[in-house]
């Protein structure tokens, strides 16, 4: 009996479209393949409404969809997509900023026709053509798109009546830039045979006096001719900013606001802009962009070192204080004799070591009779060993003897008489007045 209701089950199940089976032996219910459980129902996971899982629902414009590796997606409907805005918003069949796909932008007078930018001045039965050659072959002989979409012949003469192969004809006598019947063109204004036949202007550009160019007062920027202004200023497009203005005789950004005291110019402070600045500074010292480097500074408008340095062919300020290679002055070398520059004067000795005079260097923190004993200058003896050493003996003073040009061990006034290690009182010495004796040893 039990098998009798499974089979029932199963036939009345597969006659009447059911999407779930159940196996009597159990208590649970469970859906077909494709199929999900939602909210007490099994509903197909490739509906609209429930893609891939309960209440994943595809917006308008798109339908559900399953790959073959079994991941569910909505997919966008045959001329839609999605192109950085809602979900399958986009017509790419008539949208002119995404034509055929997603930012494929139209150009100036063309539109979208089913995918494809055409020329939005074309004849309907020219703007259904598919191909790229019968678009061509349209622009060879439409009259308003003549060559190219928006070459309209009439405006480019009255007398004009057709389109021949891209170029503009009409009958009658006359010169023409192609060959067989056409009307004469102006060579000073056509713009596609400006100043002689087939030399032929940008899209955007005039042809004046047989040149390409913008009409008086416009600048060719980016493609089009716009107003020459502070925000398109001269051929360069650029743009004044900072207090500066377009000087439209000149083309160029200059000072709106010049002070008499203070020399400005319009320099160049970004890509194509430009900005007033004050000139004699270390950034624009002469002039725009004149940048002092090395150490050097601007002085009366020259980049130069400042005192106590000098450049002496190096990329770099040198202080010729104290540079042995450039002491005093470029170029002055000191000599083995004296290899220490100190004060822009080559010397024996460095900047903070005392001359002895005799070849010796001894630190400048000593002091006194410290510094005889340290050159190696007098004789005494020392009370403590007995022994003769260096330096001032008794009742002497070590002094810098300007005559010779060293240190020297002098008496003092109380002790005049010198003798081998130090001085002694003279019996004619009264007291009176410094007498000083050189003593040699």
């Amino acid at each position: 009996m039990r098998y009798f209701w499974m089979i029932l089950i199963v036939a009345t199940m597969v006659g009447c479209g059911a999407v779930y089976e159940k196996d009597t032996d159990k208590t649970e219910d469970f859906c077909a393949s494709d199929y999900q459980r939602c909210n007490g129902a099994c509903v197909s996971l490739m509906s609209d409404s429930h893609c891939g899982k309960c209440g994943e629902a595809c917006g308008d414009n798109a339908s559900c969809f399953k790959d073959d590796q079994g991941n569910y997606a909505c997919q966008c409907a045959t001329g839609y997509a999605t192109c950085a805005s809602d979900e399958c918003a986009i017509d790419v069949t008539t949208d002119i900023s995404h034509c055929g796909g997603c930012f494929n932008k139209c150009g100036q007078d063309e539109e979208c026709v089913g995918g494809e930018c055409v020329c939005n001045s074309l004849t309907r039965e020219n703007k259904v053509l598919a191909s790229d050659a019968d678009r061509a072959q349209a622009y060879a002989s439409e009259l308003a798109n003549c060559g190219q979409c928006g070459y309209d012949c009439k405006a480019v003469s009255v007398d004009n009546d057709r389109c021949v192969e891209g170029h503009c004809r009409c009958a009658g006598d006359g010169t023409s830039c192609v060959e067989g019947d056409g009307c004469s063109v102006d060579l000073n204004s056509d713009p596609k045979n400006c100043g002689q036949c087939g030399h032929e202007c940008e899209a955007a550009a005039n042809c004046i006096d047989g040149k390409c160019g913008c009409a008086t007062g416009q600048v060719y920027c980016d493609g089009e001719c716009v107003d020459n202004n502070d925000e398109h200023c001269g051929d360069g497009c650029l743009k004044c900013l900072d207090n500066t203005e377009c000087n439209v005789k000149t083309n160029a950004c200059l000072c709106s606001d010049p002070d008499a005291f203070i020399k400005r110019k319009a320099c160049l402070i970004g890509d194509n802009i430009y900005g007033c600045v004050k000139l004699g500074t270390d950034q624009n010292c002469a002039d725009c962009g004149n940048i002092c480097m090395g150490g050097t500074t601007c002085q009366s408008g020259q980049c130069k070192c400042r005192e106590g340095y000098a450049l002496c062919g190096s990329k770099n300020c040198l202080n010729i204080q104290t540079d042995p290679l450039h002491c005093g002055e470029c170029h002055n070398a000191c000599q083995k004799s004296t290899p220490h520059c100190v004060a822009g004067q080559c010397r024996p000795c460095a900047a903070n070591q005392i001359d002895c005079g005799n070849g010796k260097c001894v630190p400048d923190t000593l002091t006194g009779n410290a510094i005889c004993m340290a050159c190696g200058i007098g004789h005494h003896i020392d009370t403590k060993t007995g022994k003769i050493v260096e330096g001032c003996g008794f009742g002497q003073e070590c002094h810098w003897n300007s005559k010779v040009g060293k240190y020297a061990c002098f008496c003092d006034n109380h002790a005049c008489q010198p003798y081998s290690l130090g001085c002694r009182p003279r019996e004619s010495d009264v007291g009176g007045g410094l007498h000083r004796v050189h003593v040699k040893f």
